[in-house]
């Protein structure tokens, strides 16, 4: 993975900013790419950004020059299988549990001439028909024009645009009776968007009536593929499958440029997996020093937790999770005095868990990202 944008030095800083007080990071001789947070009184480190991505990426060194890991554990978040990290060597003392977590899906543009090819192979003539037929009725009833925000982006436009996209991930969200982390952690987007896109690692997708929005996306560059990260839409235009017409403006632009891989990261809805390639999963990788009793105990006990993590998540208590904490945040806005017992509950529930993250090396720090 070529110019991975979240191990580029701006993500880093931003990162660390928001969620580290900005405290520096630990470099380790053993590994390329990545930065880490080290735990308390513990030889545990995690990645800089931890499960903030869409994609982690790494490759090892010659760990028979470089022994700094020995004695320690190192957790890397969202490893996506497609990325094909390398093994380390069979004879190492250095091991690795790759533990599969959430599902994602992408579309291999690669595989197409142009965009017109892609619609022609993947759609059959109804589909594609339909498909035209809510784009055109949209350009017809409205003032529809598409618009690529790049490294040209002045902050004028920017604010205009990050303006527009939380009042709608909001208002889509509300409506849905959901939590949604970009909202709830807005400072931290809203200052990370804007130098990624002057460096090239970005670029927002914008579909527009009367030069307003009605439907976004922020998309982060590697070098050959678009990592579909933040996306919403106005739901006055429900109707006209503005999600659909958003990814194929972003297909275009892609064949346009170059790129290889639309990466739709974590979560399957319906129309993504219309238009999706192929599946893969995101991975936390576990380094450790097999020859630590130590450092292979923690490992072991992380690797139970993330498989048991799963678990839940494949019986749908994330979903549960998730709209609890949109209940309780709206009722605690509307009426605070009725909601003082809900809320200390879930405090209690929260402060348990970063009690056992301390104990057991912050494997459940940011625990509620997804859940």
């Amino acid at each position: 993975m070529k110019n991975n944008p979240f191990i580029s030095q701006s993500f880093t800083k931003i990162w660390l900013k928001h969620f580290n007080a900005g405290q520096e990071a630990y470099s380790f001789n053993f590994i390329k790419g990545l930065s880490f947070l080290k735990q308390k009184l513990l030889p545990i480190y995690t990645n800089v950004g931890k499960n903030n991505t869409n994609g982690i990426s790494y490759s090892l060194n010659d760990i028979s020059q470089h022994k700094d890991y020995k004695k320690n554990v190192f957790i890397i978040y969202d490893v996506p299988t497609y990325f094909n990290i390398a093994e380390e060597n069979k004879n190492s003392r250095l091991k690795t549990k790759r533990i599969n977590q959430y599902k994602g899906v992408l579309i291999d543009i690669s595989a197409y001439e142009s965009f017109d090819d892609l619609l022609q192979n993947k759609f059959k003539a109804k589909s594609r028909y339909n498909l035209r037929k809510k784009q055109k009725q949209l350009e017809n009833n409205f003032n529809i024009t598409y618009c690529i925000y790049d490294d040209k982006i002045t902050t004028e436009e920017y604010n205009f645009l990050a303006k527009h996209l939380k009042e709608q991930i909001t208002k889509r969200f509300d409506g849905l009776k959901k939590h949604n982390r970009v909202v709830n952690t807005w400072d931290y987007y809203y200052d990370l968007m804007l130098p990624l896109i002057k460096e090239k690692k970005a670029v927002i997708i914008t579909v527009n009536r009367d030069n307003i929005p009605i439907g976004m996306t922020f998309n982060l560059l590697s070098e050959k593929v678009l990592f579909y990260a933040i996306t919403t839409f106005d739901t006055d235009f429900i109707n006209y499958n503005i999600g659909h017409t958003t990814i194929m403006q972003i297909l275009k632009w892609c064949f346009e440029n170059n790129y290889d891989i639309v990466d739709f990261s974590k979560g399957e809805t319906e129309y993504k997996n219309r238009w999706l390639s192929s599946c893969y999963h995101f991975q936390n990788h576990i380094l450790y020093d097999s020859k630590s009793i130590s450092a292979t105990l923690f490992a072991n006990a992380i690797s139970i937790y993330f498989q048991f993590k799963q678990f839940l998540r494949n019986q749908n208590i994330n979903m549960f999770y998730t709209r609890l904490k949109f209940l309780f945040k709206k009722n605690s806005t509307q009426n605070s005095k009725k909601t003082a017992l809900k809320l200390t509950c879930v405090n209690i529930i929260e402060y348990a868990i970063n009690e056992f993250a301390n104990l057991g090396g912050d494997v459940l720090n940011n625990y509620t990202a997804y859940f």
